[in-house]
């Protein structure tokens, strides 16, 4: 917003507010991940799905050498996924594997690189990230706190893998004045603090034993 008297038209570009990307550093998934004891990933899922329902529903619009025919399909498959009712369902035990493995399949096929193979087998790529993030965190969590439940939270990568994946997608359709936030927001920075504290504790409960 200009301030009064002045035209916005009158505000040296350079001065102006550039219109932010869905794109976010693959680091920021890590990190967030990790020091909020994997509650991160809930919102991760909810945020990522509601940008690419945003984007299947504006899918004509876009050019057609910027999407591929299995981001098409990945795409309008996106149209009609419900965000919220989506990541509820991770709540559920043994469901949340199959909602994972959609939506890792879905990363595949958006992904706009044509020698990457997940295009070509995104069911295959799923499973790998699927198994990947089961199984670290079913390393730690069924023991509870201790040395096996930090290492639960290397299960941080394969989500940092399927942002990899999106932020290509996003990079090959966006406008390219688009930017990047590198900070983290006010309500990250307070769940890396309470977090960071919270994984704290745990690795000193866990060395004392």
């Amino acid at each position: 917003m200009a301030l009064p008297g002045v035209e916005e038209k009158d505000i040296p570009i350079a001065a102006q507010p550039q219109p932010e990307s869905n794109r976010q550093p693959v680091w920021h998934v890590i990190a967030l991940s990790v020091l909020t004891i994997f509650v991160y990933p809930f919102f991760w899922f909810y945020k990522n799905l509601k940008q690419l329902k945003v984007a299947a529903l504006a899918m004509d619009s876009l050019p057609d050498e910027h999407i591929s025919p299995p981001a098409k399909k990945a795409l309008t498959a996106l149209k009609r996924c419900p965000a919220g009712l989506f990541t509820f369902a991770l709540l559920i035990p043994f469901f949340h594997i199959l909602l994972c493995w959609q939506f890792f399949a879905w990363c595949a096929q958006l992904y706009p690189r044509k020698s990457w193979i997940g295009g070509k087998h995104p069911a295959l790529a799923a499973v790998v990230l699927t198994t990947l993030l089961v199984a670290l965190l079913s390393l730690g969590f069924h023991k509870g706190p201790g040395l096996e439940y930090l290492f639960a939270l290397n299960a941080a990568f394969p989500l940092a893998f399927a942002q990899h994946l999106l932020n290509g997608f996003w990079k090959e359709i966006e406008p390219q004045d688009r930017v990047v936030r590198g900070a983290f927001s006010g309500i990250e920075l307070i769940s890396l603090i309470f977090g960071g504290v919270l994984l704290g504790l745990v690795a000193a409960g866990a060395s004392m034993k």
